[in-house]
């Protein structure tokens, strides 16, 4: 079977509390992880069961509110995002006039922003496709915000109100976790991912000094991960970035930073 399926099988368990931790075998569920054409190759499914109870098989799954599709292109995930964005922009523009500017921000920071932000160093490397229906509606906040009309060049609607755009957020916050994870302020299943240049080269230059070792991935899928996309970022921060003496010092040097 594992020969012929070629793939990762991710079961999912939905946990039910009784007087000790056990397993709900009525909402168990297990999907199949892989990309669109591994999966296109099944002749047959494979089936499970706890106690007889079938286990039913899902395209997607739900855990700590990020939906995780089973080609882990993150469609399913950034999907939601945008109706419940589109849901909290709709409310917004409805009460715009009946509150001052400064509180139509905070409205905006409390029911919009925290949709772009939650879990994005996760789902944050999802494509352009995905990436530009995120930002249609970043756009359609500012000019809400601003009660400007669609001829509005957006760039200037965000200087005006400070915001960086979305693909720049997420870097950011990319960035800063990769910090964390080179000095040793993430787990270890985290940090595990990643090698040291220094640690398998005697060969060194200042522009290359605390960078990472670039894994050499042979699918898009491997490009995607954060084992290579992370390194590859990191590597792309400046000497100085890199050598920031403290997670205080590296947030405030990348404040100044510009992404190409």
């Amino acid at each position: 079977m594992k020969k012929k399926l070629e793939l990762v099988l991710a079961v999912v368990f939905t946990i039910s509390f009784t007087v000790a931790l056990s397993t709900n075998v009525h909402k168990t569920e297990f999907m199949l992880v892989a990309s669109r054409q591994k999966l296109s190759t099944l002749s047959e499914t494979p089936s499970f069961s706890i106690n007889e109870h079938p286990a039913l098989q899902v395209s997607s799954a739900k855990s700590l509110e990020v939906h995780i599709y089973q080609n882990l292109n993150w469609e399913c995930h950034v999907q939601s995002i945008c109706k419940k964005i589109a849901s909290a922009l709709g409310t917004i523009k409805r009460i715009r006039h009946l509150i001052p500017f400064n509180v139509l921000i905070n409205v905006n920071n409390g029911l919009v922003q925290p949709h772009f932000d939650y879990c994005k160093v996760v789902w944050g490397n999802c494509g352009i496709g995905l990436s530009e229906k995120l930002q249609k509606l970043q756009n359609r906040a500012a000019r809400i915000s601003m009660s400007a009309s669609y001829q509005c060049n957006v760039d200037d609607l965000f200087r005006a109100l400070g915001w960086p755009e979305l693909k720049h957020q997420r870097l950011v916050s990319t960035s800063i976790m990769m910090y964390k994870t080179v000095h040793g302020m993430t787990p270890e299943y985290l940090r595990s991912r990643f090698v040291s240049r220094d640690d398998i080269t005697s060969y060194r230059l200042r522009k290359t000094e605390n960078q990472l070792a670039l894994p050499q991935p042979r699918t898009n899928y491997l490009k995607k991960s954060f084992s290579f996309s992370g390194a590859k970022l990191w590597n792309s921060l400046s000497h100085d970035l890199r050598s920031a003496a403290s997670l205080n010092d590296f947030k405030r040097k990348l404040r100044h930073h510009s992404f190409e």
